[in-house]
């Protein structure tokens, strides 16, 4: 991301809303990206562009495919992107990634695994089940569920579960591990 990244929002958004011709998805994609990393000042600056975006980014969550649920879940960062959501605008891929959380206890590392590969996970990863999950899981939990992504709903539950540090047996949030880090 460079300063100059925020003069595409425009374009960008040109292209989204179909003003423009391009890809309306991937215009959203990558306006995505640079909102989630702008400050107030740029997000003030581009607040109509960043209005239409919003927009634009739930159509196509709308149109998304049940069988692209990485893409089903790099829109829903960017509609979090552009409604000013912090941490899950940035961290939400976790769902397919592997990273480390931090215990809050010991401060030991833990890889964590999620996604299609979590059974391949060394930590021991404790799901949260979908009624007990609130906030920004909940909210996630349910768009994907109600999308037909429910792939994407079970990984939800274990990136909002919690995983019990291999150091000091401490059961910690994969959320609060996150947030240390």
């Amino acid at each position: 991301m460079y300063e100059a990244s925020y003069a595409a929002l425009p374009t960008l958004a040109d292209i989204a809303t179909g003003r423009a011709s391009g890809a309306r998805k991937e215009a959203v994609l990558m306006a995505g990206v640079i909102v989630a990393e702008s400050g107030a000042e740029q997000r003030a600056y581009y607040a109509a562009e960043v209005t239409e975006l919003l927009s634009a980014a739930r159509v196509c969550l709308t149109a998304a495919s049940a069988d692209a649920p990485e893409t089903f879940v790099y829109l829903v960062q960017c509609l979090l992107a552009f409604e000013g959501v912090p941490i899950w605008s940035q961290r939400l891929e976790l769902l397919f990634e592997e990273f480390e959380a931090e215990c809050p206890e010991c401060e030991a590392l833990t890889g964590i695994l999620l996604g299609e590969y979590s059974n391949e996970c060394d930590a021991d990863l404790h799901p949260a089940r979908p009624g007990e999950l609130t906030g920004i899981g909940a909210r996630v939990h349910n768009m994907a569920r109600d999308a037909g992504h429910d792939q994407v709903a079970e990984w939800v539950t274990h990136l909002f579960g919690q995983v019990t540090c291999p150091e000091c047996e401490t059961t910690f949030t994969i959320p609060e591990g996150i947030a240390n880090y």
